[in-house]
């Protein structure tokens, strides 16, 4: 009965946090000109303890088709087999493989999908409380795009992607 119970209440909880608001931001230099950008469409199933870090888990889904860059047409063009080849991968998603306590910092591992192709990442887990008293977990890292087949080789733009993540609860 007792791990029908805890099953149960898991379950709630997941499902229940999968509704909070989860931001993801970028930034790329562009002719050496940073350009930022968003993903307006994104999803979260997660589940965390202070106390308990080893149990934590975080699964994100983000919609490609999403992107907002300022401008639409650019938008669109990243959309295109070059670049995020959205028609065949319409999603990137992220998914934990440990959460640990290392001082008085939290660390979250997992593996980053992007075009089906699958990179380890480590970042500082953030934990704060936002105006009403909310708590927001915050997360932010660099890749390499060409590590994930996004765009090609090009002399004005730059490589290194500056992704962060905000989740309020």
């Amino acid at each position: 009965m007792g791990i029908r119970i805890s099953f149960f209440l898991l379950y709630m909880a997941c499902a229940s946090l999968q509704a909070q608001e989860l931001e993801v931001r970028f930034a790329i230099n562009n002719a050496g000109i940073p350009v930022e950008g968003t993903f307006r469409s994104s999803s979260i199933q997660y589940m965390f303890d202070r106390q308990q870090p080893e149990s934590a888990f975080f699964r994100a889904e983000v919609d490609v088709a999403s992107i907002d860059t300022g401008i639409k047409a650019r938008d669109r063009h990243l959309l295109k087999p070059k670049y995020f080849d959205a028609g065949n991968y319409p999603k990137m998603t992220f998914k934990s493989t440990k959460v640990y306590k290392q001082g008085a910092d939290y660390i979250l591992e997992g593996e980053l999908n992007i075009k089906n192709t699958i990179r380890p990442i480590t970042t500082p887990l953030l934990i704060s409380h936002g105006d009403g008293g909310q708590k927001e977990f915050s997360v932010s890292f660099v890749l390499n795009r060409r590590d994930f087949g996004v765009g090609r080789n090009h002399l004005i733009l730059g490589d290194e992607v500056r992704v962060s993540i905000k989740l309020r609860n």
